[in-house]
Protein backbone atom coordinates (compact mmCIF):
# COMPACT_ATOMS: atom_id res chain seq x y z
CA UNK A 1 0.00 0.00 0.00
CA UNK A 2 1.52 3.29 -1.05
CA UNK A 3 -0.57 5.68 1.03
CA UNK A 4 -1.61 5.32 4.66
CA UNK A 5 -5.14 6.36 5.62
CA UNK A 6 -3.78 9.17 7.78
CA UNK A 7 -1.71 10.56 4.92
CA UNK A 8 -4.67 10.45 2.57
CA UNK A 9 -6.94 12.23 5.05
CA UNK A 10 -4.39 14.93 5.81
CA UNK A 11 -3.81 15.63 2.12
CA UNK A 12 -7.54 15.66 1.44
CA UNK A 13 -8.14 18.09 4.30
CA UNK A 14 -5.41 20.37 2.97
CA UNK A 15 -6.99 20.50 -0.50
CA UNK A 16 -10.69 20.83 0.27
CA UNK A 17 -10.75 24.22 2.07
CA UNK A 18 -9.67 25.80 -1.21
CA UNK A 19 -12.76 24.72 -3.15
CA UNK A 20 -14.67 27.90 -2.33
CA UNK A 21 -11.71 30.09 -3.19
CA UNK A 22 -11.19 28.24 -6.45
CA UNK A 23 -14.82 28.81 -7.40
CA UNK A 24 -14.21 32.57 -7.20
CA UNK A 25 -10.80 32.43 -8.86
CA UNK A 26 -11.97 30.47 -11.91
CA UNK A 27 -14.81 32.95 -12.47
CA UNK A 28 -12.27 35.76 -13.00
CA UNK A 29 -10.06 36.04 -16.10
CA UNK A 30 -6.38 35.98 -15.28
CA UNK A 31 -4.24 38.86 -16.47
CA UNK A 32 -1.26 36.58 -17.07
CA UNK A 33 -0.51 32.90 -17.16
CA UNK A 34 1.85 31.24 -14.67
CA UNK A 35 5.17 29.81 -15.74
CA UNK A 36 4.86 26.31 -17.21
CA UNK A 37 7.80 23.93 -17.24
CA UNK A 38 8.37 21.58 -20.14
CA UNK A 39 10.98 19.39 -21.73
CA UNK A 40 11.92 18.68 -25.33
CA UNK A 41 13.03 15.10 -25.88
CA UNK A 42 12.86 12.18 -28.27
CA UNK A 43 9.25 11.12 -28.76
CA UNK A 44 7.82 14.66 -28.79
CA UNK A 45 6.04 15.93 -31.90
CA UNK A 46 8.43 16.44 -34.81
CA UNK A 47 8.63 20.03 -36.02
CA UNK A 48 11.12 20.01 -38.91
CA UNK A 49 14.52 18.58 -39.79
CA UNK A 50 14.66 16.16 -36.87
CA UNK A 51 13.74 18.89 -34.38
CA UNK A 52 11.01 18.26 -31.82
CA UNK A 53 8.44 20.65 -30.42
CA UNK A 54 5.80 21.26 -27.78
CA UNK A 55 2.51 23.00 -28.61
CA UNK A 56 0.38 25.31 -26.46
CA UNK A 57 -3.16 26.27 -27.60
CA UNK A 58 -3.81 29.91 -26.67
CA UNK A 59 -6.97 32.01 -26.99
CA UNK A 60 -6.23 35.59 -28.06
CA UNK A 61 -8.23 38.72 -28.83
CA UNK A 62 -7.86 41.27 -31.62
CA UNK A 63 -5.85 44.32 -30.59
CA UNK A 64 -3.78 42.51 -27.98
CA UNK A 65 -0.05 41.80 -28.04
CA UNK A 66 0.90 38.20 -27.43
CA UNK A 67 4.08 37.87 -25.38
CA UNK A 68 5.89 34.57 -24.89
CA UNK A 69 8.88 34.38 -22.55
CA UNK A 70 11.06 31.28 -22.62
CA UNK A 71 14.02 30.29 -20.48
CA UNK A 72 16.00 27.28 -21.71
CA UNK A 73 18.77 25.62 -19.75
CA UNK A 74 21.96 24.77 -21.65
CA UNK A 75 22.58 22.89 -23.80
CA UNK A 76 18.98 23.30 -25.05
CA UNK A 77 18.28 26.27 -27.31
CA UNK A 78 14.70 27.00 -28.38
CA UNK A 79 12.79 29.00 -30.98
CA UNK A 80 9.12 30.03 -30.70
CA UNK A 81 6.57 30.27 -33.51
CA UNK A 82 2.85 31.04 -33.68
CA UNK A 83 0.47 28.97 -35.80
CA UNK A 84 -2.70 30.82 -36.84
CA UNK A 85 -5.70 28.97 -38.38
CA UNK A 86 -6.03 31.82 -40.89
CA UNK A 87 -2.42 32.91 -41.51
CA UNK A 88 -0.49 29.70 -40.95
CA UNK A 89 2.95 29.57 -39.33
CA UNK A 90 4.12 32.99 -38.15
CA UNK A 91 7.51 34.18 -36.93
CA UNK A 92 7.53 36.40 -33.85
CA UNK A 93 9.63 39.41 -32.91
CA UNK A 94 12.35 38.28 -30.53
CA UNK A 95 14.81 39.87 -28.14
CA UNK A 96 16.96 38.67 -25.27
CA UNK A 97 20.38 37.51 -24.21
CA UNK A 98 21.90 34.35 -22.77
CA UNK A 99 22.81 34.70 -19.11
CA UNK A 100 25.05 32.06 -17.53
CA UNK A 101 23.64 28.62 -18.25
CA UNK A 102 20.24 29.95 -19.33
CA UNK A 103 18.90 31.43 -22.55
CA UNK A 104 16.05 33.86 -21.92
CA UNK A 105 14.13 35.17 -24.92
CA UNK A 106 10.98 37.28 -25.22
CA UNK A 107 8.81 36.78 -28.31
CA UNK A 108 5.98 39.16 -29.24
CA UNK A 109 3.27 39.30 -31.90
CA UNK A 110 0.41 41.74 -32.55
CA UNK A 111 -2.95 39.97 -32.70
CA UNK A 112 -5.37 41.07 -35.44
CA UNK A 113 -8.35 38.80 -34.82
CA UNK A 114 -10.08 36.79 -32.12
CA UNK A 115 -8.94 33.19 -32.51
CA UNK A 116 -7.17 30.26 -30.92
CA UNK A 117 -3.54 30.08 -32.00
CA UNK A 118 -0.87 27.50 -31.33
CA UNK A 119 2.34 28.64 -29.67
CA UNK A 120 5.10 26.23 -30.75
CA UNK A 121 8.34 25.78 -28.81
CA UNK A 122 10.95 23.96 -30.91
CA UNK A 123 14.57 23.02 -30.45
CA UNK A 124 17.02 24.80 -32.74
CA UNK A 125 18.84 21.55 -33.53
CA UNK A 126 17.81 17.91 -34.12
CA UNK A 127 16.96 16.14 -30.89
CA UNK A 128 20.00 13.87 -31.30
CA UNK A 129 22.39 16.83 -31.34
CA UNK A 130 23.57 19.32 -28.73
CA UNK A 131 20.97 22.06 -28.28
CA UNK A 132 18.06 19.92 -29.45
CA UNK A 133 16.78 18.51 -26.17
CA UNK A 134 16.48 19.60 -22.56
CA UNK A 135 14.30 21.50 -20.11
CA UNK A 136 12.70 24.92 -20.48
CA UNK A 137 10.15 27.24 -18.88
CA UNK A 138 7.51 29.24 -20.73
CA UNK A 139 5.14 32.07 -19.78
CA UNK A 140 2.36 33.24 -22.13
CA UNK A 141 0.52 36.54 -21.67
CA UNK A 142 -1.21 39.40 -23.50
CA UNK A 143 -0.50 42.67 -21.64
CA UNK A 144 -2.17 44.69 -24.42
CA UNK A 145 -5.63 43.84 -23.17
CA UNK A 146 -6.40 40.45 -24.67
CA UNK A 147 -7.29 37.47 -22.52
CA UNK A 148 -4.94 34.53 -22.89
CA UNK A 149 -5.71 31.04 -21.68
CA UNK A 150 -2.98 28.49 -22.28
CA UNK A 151 -3.71 24.79 -22.17
CA UNK A 152 -0.46 22.97 -21.81
CA UNK A 153 1.68 20.18 -20.82
CA UNK A 154 3.12 18.73 -23.91
CA UNK A 155 5.59 16.53 -22.05
CA UNK A 156 5.70 13.66 -21.23
CA UNK A 157 5.01 11.85 -24.50
CA UNK A 158 1.59 10.68 -25.53
CA UNK A 159 1.03 7.02 -24.77
CA UNK A 160 2.31 4.80 -27.57
CA UNK A 161 -0.47 2.24 -27.07
CA UNK A 162 -4.17 2.48 -26.38
CA UNK A 163 -5.05 2.81 -22.67
CA UNK A 164 -6.15 -0.34 -20.90
CA UNK A 165 -9.71 0.25 -19.74
CA UNK A 166 -11.29 -3.13 -20.35
CA UNK A 167 -11.79 -5.51 -17.47
CA UNK A 168 -11.85 -4.78 -13.76
CA UNK A 169 -9.65 -2.13 -12.16
CA UNK A 170 -6.87 -3.85 -10.11
CA UNK A 171 -7.72 -4.40 -6.44
CA UNK A 172 -4.76 -2.31 -5.23
CA UNK A 173 -6.20 0.66 -7.15
CA UNK A 174 -9.76 0.34 -5.82
CA UNK A 175 -8.43 -0.07 -2.28
CA UNK A 176 -6.40 3.12 -2.48
CA UNK A 177 -9.32 5.06 -3.98
CA UNK A 178 -11.52 3.76 -1.17
CA UNK A 179 -9.44 5.69 1.38
CA UNK A 180 -10.78 8.95 -0.06
CA UNK A 181 -14.46 8.02 0.02
CA UNK A 182 -15.32 8.78 3.66
CA UNK A 183 -13.61 12.17 3.70
CA UNK A 184 -15.24 13.16 0.41
CA UNK A 185 -18.69 12.20 1.63
CA UNK A 186 -18.20 14.10 4.88
CA UNK A 187 -17.42 17.19 2.79
CA UNK A 188 -20.71 16.78 0.91
CA UNK A 189 -19.34 15.14 -2.25
CA UNK A 190 -20.65 12.02 -3.95
CA UNK A 191 -19.12 9.74 -6.57
CA UNK A 192 -20.13 10.49 -10.14
CA UNK A 193 -19.75 6.78 -10.94
CA UNK A 194 -19.17 3.76 -8.74
CA UNK A 195 -16.78 2.43 -11.39
CA UNK A 196 -13.46 4.31 -11.37
CA UNK A 197 -11.71 5.39 -14.55
CA UNK A 198 -8.84 2.96 -15.07
CA UNK A 199 -5.92 2.52 -17.40
CA UNK A 200 -2.21 1.81 -17.67
CA UNK A 201 0.68 3.92 -18.93
CA UNK A 202 4.35 3.43 -19.66
CA UNK A 203 7.01 5.54 -18.00
CA UNK A 204 7.12 9.13 -19.26
CA UNK A 205 3.85 8.99 -21.20
CA UNK A 206 0.38 10.47 -20.84
CA UNK A 207 -3.13 10.08 -22.20
CA UNK A 208 -6.17 12.36 -22.34
CA UNK A 209 -9.41 11.00 -20.88
CA UNK A 210 -12.65 12.76 -21.95
CA UNK A 211 -15.01 13.50 -19.04
CA UNK A 212 -18.34 15.34 -19.11
CA UNK A 213 -18.76 17.89 -16.31
CA UNK A 214 -21.51 20.27 -15.22
CA UNK A 215 -20.97 23.77 -13.81
CA UNK A 216 -20.51 22.45 -10.27
CA UNK A 217 -17.86 21.74 -7.64
CA UNK A 218 -15.69 18.68 -8.17
CA UNK A 219 -12.99 16.69 -6.43
CA UNK A 220 -10.88 14.31 -8.55
CA UNK A 221 -8.27 11.95 -7.14
CA UNK A 222 -5.89 9.59 -8.88
CA UNK A 223 -3.79 6.69 -7.61
CA UNK A 224 -1.41 4.21 -9.20
CA UNK A 225 0.10 0.80 -8.51
CA UNK A 226 3.21 -0.15 -6.53
CA UNK A 227 5.56 0.33 -9.49
CA UNK A 228 4.59 4.00 -9.83
CA UNK A 229 6.13 6.73 -7.68
CA UNK A 230 4.84 9.81 -9.49
CA UNK A 231 1.51 10.43 -11.23
CA UNK A 232 0.12 13.81 -12.31
CA UNK A 233 -3.24 15.18 -13.41
CA UNK A 234 -4.17 18.23 -15.48
CA UNK A 235 -7.74 19.15 -16.44
CA UNK A 236 -8.58 21.10 -19.61
CA UNK A 237 -11.84 22.98 -20.18
CA UNK A 238 -13.76 22.69 -23.49
CA UNK A 239 -11.88 25.78 -24.74
CA UNK A 240 -8.49 24.11 -23.96
CA UNK A 241 -7.69 26.34 -20.98
CA UNK A 242 -6.27 24.70 -17.86
CA UNK A 243 -8.90 24.36 -15.11
CA UNK A 244 -6.79 22.64 -12.45
CA UNK A 245 -3.63 20.59 -12.11
CA UNK A 246 -1.56 18.63 -9.61
CA UNK A 247 1.97 17.98 -10.84
CA UNK A 248 3.61 17.51 -7.46
CA UNK A 249 6.15 14.72 -7.09
CA UNK A 250 3.84 12.11 -5.54
CA UNK A 251 1.63 9.18 -6.51
CA UNK A 252 -1.83 10.45 -5.52
CA UNK A 253 -2.70 13.68 -7.41
CA UNK A 254 -5.85 15.57 -6.37
CA UNK A 255 -7.86 18.32 -8.06
CA UNK A 256 -10.40 20.49 -6.21
CA UNK A 257 -12.18 23.00 -8.43
CA UNK A 258 -15.42 24.47 -9.72
CA UNK A 259 -16.16 23.88 -13.40
CA UNK A 260 -17.29 27.24 -14.75
CA UNK A 261 -18.37 25.73 -18.09
CA UNK A 262 -20.46 22.62 -18.62
CA UNK A 263 -19.41 20.20 -21.35
CA UNK A 264 -16.72 17.71 -22.28
CA UNK A 265 -13.42 18.33 -20.53
CA UNK A 266 -10.08 16.52 -21.03
CA UNK A 267 -8.36 14.98 -18.06
CA UNK A 268 -4.67 14.45 -18.81
CA UNK A 269 -3.21 11.52 -16.88
CA UNK A 270 0.60 11.66 -16.78
CA UNK A 271 3.01 8.96 -15.62
CA UNK A 272 6.42 10.59 -14.98
CA UNK A 273 7.83 7.70 -12.92
CA UNK A 274 7.00 4.04 -13.57
CA UNK A 275 9.71 1.50 -12.73
CA UNK A 276 8.03 -1.56 -14.25
CA UNK A 277 5.93 -0.85 -17.33
CA UNK A 278 3.06 -0.47 -17.68
CA UNK A 279 1.81 1.11 -14.44
CA UNK A 280 -1.89 0.81 -13.68
CA UNK A 281 -3.83 3.83 -12.46
CA UNK A 282 -7.33 4.67 -11.28
CA UNK A 283 -9.31 7.91 -10.97
CA UNK A 284 -12.36 8.70 -8.88
CA UNK A 285 -14.52 11.74 -9.66
CA UNK A 286 -16.66 13.36 -6.95
CA UNK A 287 -19.29 16.08 -7.43
CA UNK A 288 -21.05 18.41 -5.01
Amino acid sequence: MQNSASRVKSRFAAVMPWVGALAIAFALPAAAQPTIRGRLEAGDKEFAGGRVSDEYPVQVRAGSRLTVTTVATRPLMTAVFMQSPEDGLQTMEVGGNPVGDEFEWVYTHNITRDETVMVIVAGVAPVTQTGGSGSYAIRIEAPGGGVVQAGASPSPRVAETAPRRSGPVPAVITQQLGHFAAAAQEAGFRLVSQTPVGGALNNGTYEDVPISLSARQYFIVGVCDGDCTDMDLRLFAPNASVVAEDVADDDSPMLAFTASTAGEHRLRVMMPACSSEPCAYGIAIYVK
